[in-house]
């Protein structure tokens, strides 16, 4: 085992170049996400701290500092999401050079049935293609630790890991039980929002086609509306989407494309000549195209709601007698 005096004076002669090498690779990294278009949500670089650095050393019995300690220096990049993550990680794969021996996915190392701490740990030098560079020579040998983690990963490791587990020995049974809790709620939370993020990627897709065969829920009826529509002169705020999605559904309206094929074009044209009319919100254009459509099959299945003067000016240019079903 080595000697603090060994250990201390290894830090002391190494901390520049560390320094030096963590700021080339991520401002690198920085640089190549935002020309990839891969979107993040920030980045954090440290260099380790000396006591750090010397408790370790004797923690893990290291005899080679070179090879043994991998994350002298590391930066974190933290996204908004878990699709986010597997972007990131795909670059750094592609664009270093990757040593796997010591690198790892938190998430691998837990069972099945377990929950607790998640991310994604590189360890990463510079290929031999950055090393032709003259100025990045000197990094020939080093290498940096790179974590990827979510926002909702990274707040539960700044409150529950680097708190208490760096700090305390002893853990009592409920309070690391209450930890792992909130690491698998975070988890959930994680992947809702992927699930999301993937329908309303799936539902923008079928947009820019102009493929609406896709069932009516608030997600893509938003997406809808924007499309069609353009919010910057609907006022809505979804307040009323689920009232409205349940009105289409008594109405058998079931698919994005049944809306789609029953808006009038007159009704179209009426709203783009009127867009400082501050009657048009999200759940009045879509009671209007209902009962444009077929104003029998409305009233048939929905509970009559109050229509504004300015409703049933609409209704009558269109020949609809309102007064007969209210």
């Amino acid at each position: 085992m080595l000697d603090k005096s060994t250990i201390e004076k290894y830090y002391d002669d190494n901390k520049k170049s560390y320094s030096d090498f963590l700021l080339r690779i991520k401002d690198m990294t920085e640089n190549s996400l935002k020309s990839e278009k891969i979107e993040y949500a920030k980045i954090e670089h440290r260099i380790k701290d000396k006591d750090k650095f010397y408790e370790k050393c004797i923690k893990k019995e290291y005899c080679d500092l070179k090879k043994q300690f991998t994350d002298f220096a590391g930066f974190r990049i933290i996204t908004k999401s878990l699709k986010e993550v597997n972007d990131v990680c795909k670059f750094l794969e592609s664009e270093f050079e990757i040593d796997f021996e010591n690198s790892e996915d938190k998430a691998k190392l837990l069972e099945s049935n377990k929950v607790g701490y998640l991310s994604v740990h590189y360890i990463a030098s510079f290929k031999k293609s950055h090393l032709q560079s003259t100025e990045n020579k000197e990094f020939a040998d080093l290498k940096v630790e790179i974590q990827v983690r979510t926002l909702l990963q990274h707040a539960w490791s700044e409150m529950t890991h680097d708190t208490i587990y760096h700090k305390s020995t002893n853990i009592d049974i409920k309070l690391s039980r209450d930890v792992n809790l909130i690491a698998g709620l975070l988890e959930v939370a994680d992947n809702k929002i992927l699930e999301l993020n993937n329908i309303i990627a799936e539902t923008q897709n079928n947009a820019d086609n102009n493929s609406w065969d896709i069932e009516i829920n608030d997600i893509s009826l938003n997406v809808y509306m924007k499309t069609k529509f353009n919010y910057r002169w609907i006022l809505s705020d979804f307040r009323n989407c689920r009232e409205i999605i349940e009105e289409l559904s008594k109405c058998k309206y079931k698919l994005i494309s049944d809306i789609d094929k029953a808006i009038k074009d007159p009704y179209i044209k009426f709203l783009l000549d009127n867009k400082n009319m501050d009657l048009f919100n999200f759940d009045k254009i879509i009671r209007n195209i209902m009962i444009i459509d077929n104003v029998k099959n409305y009233f048939s299945n929905v509970t009559k709601p109050i229509i504004s003067k300015s409703s049933k000016q609409i209704y009558k240019n269109f020949g609809i007698d309102i007064e007969k079903y209210i």
